[in-house]
């Protein structure tokens, strides 16, 4: 280990004095929380569902493989994956689970028997609507969207998907809206916490909206005079997930993605392009902003 001292902050540290600083918001001083007296829960009150039918799950991924298990996929049938950024590479979370069932596709062809619909990192695809028109069933992937409600997002879909650990300090829930009543339930044990986590956290959505587009703007705003701009536009009424950027052409971003790896930041190269992300959730402190700022002034640095 070099232990560099840059700025304030140690490069390069040993790993058991490593901080960690993760895309979940999971907070490890609130672990545990009571579940024995569980107030009623209505998620509608927090956020437009469209007046669809919710149940809740435990992993976003198993809502997607259930939601395609209704769709009377055939082996030799196509699912068609569109994505907000079209790009070519699409998460194994998505691929795999379509692959029990039939081949998938990036285009939409006589042999697409359904649509997944990737809203990429809390950015939503733009015309969900215009799909309909292939008059086959459509599943949205809100996994990093569950507070984005531009373009309609989540309103057109037949079965919608949300990941619940991406937007508040839990360890698992998920989310399926579905224009159809289904017989989908989970063990109580699993729906006690769950619930008992989004009592505690749904009231507070819109502070949490608020702090993300906080942080989302206090990086963006150091980080420009690097060169790094945000991957997408940010539209209104969008929260992203992660802060995804592009940075200078010169840039190796696997290089840069186990540079900031070995650092104790949880990140990935956006594989397709010319991107990385990197946290960005509300229960990020000044400090840990800070701490990735300098982590990439130094990288820069030590690149040119």
């Amino acid at each position: 280990m070099n232990n560099i001292l840059f700025n304030g902050i140690v490069i390069d540290p040993s790993e058991f004095l490593m901080p960690k600083i993760r895309v979940s918001p999971l907070d490890q001083s609130d672990l545990i929380t009571p579940v024995e007296e569980m107030p009623a829960i209505d998620l509608t009150k927090y956020k437009e569902f469209y007046g669809k039918q919710l149940y809740l799950g435990v992993k976003a991924r198993q809502l997607i493989d259930y939601s395609l298990s209704l769709c009377n996929l055939k082996p030799e049938d196509v699912v068609t994956v569109l994505t907000t950024s079209g790009n070519l590479y699409v998460s194994n979370c998505i691929t795999r689970e379509v692959e029990k069932y039939c081949k998938w596709s990036r285009v939409l062809s006589e042999k697409t028997k359904a649509i997944i619909v990737n809203h990429e990192f809390g950015y939503a695809y733009p015309d969900v609507a215009e799909l309909r028109k292939y008059n086959v069933p459509i599943i949205e992937d809100c996994a990093q969207s569950f507070f984005t409600e531009a373009n309609g997002i989540g309103q057109y879909g037949d079965f919608t998907i949300y990941s619940l650990p991406k937007a508040f300090p839990m360890q698992i829930g998920a989310v399926l809206a579905s224009r159809e009543p289904l017989n989908y339930e989970i063990e109580n044990g699993k729906q006690a916490y769950i619930k008992s986590r989004l009592a505690k956290y749904l009231p507070q959505s819109e502070i949490i909206k608020a702090k993300r587009l906080e942080n989302y703007n206090y990086l963006k705003g150091n980080l420009k005079d690097l060169g790094i701009e945000p991957f997408f536009e940010l539209p209104s009424n969008t929260y992203p997930g992660v802060f995804l950027f592009k940075w200078l052409e010169c840039i190796n971003y696997q290089i840069l993605k186990d540079f900031l790896t070995s650092n104790g930041i949880e990140c990935s190269v956006f594989y397709g392009k010319n991107a990385l992300f990197m946290p960005l959730h509300h229960n990020l402190q000044r400090a840990e902003l800070d701490y990735m700022i300098k982590l990439l002034q130094y990288f820069y640095k030590d690149m040119i």
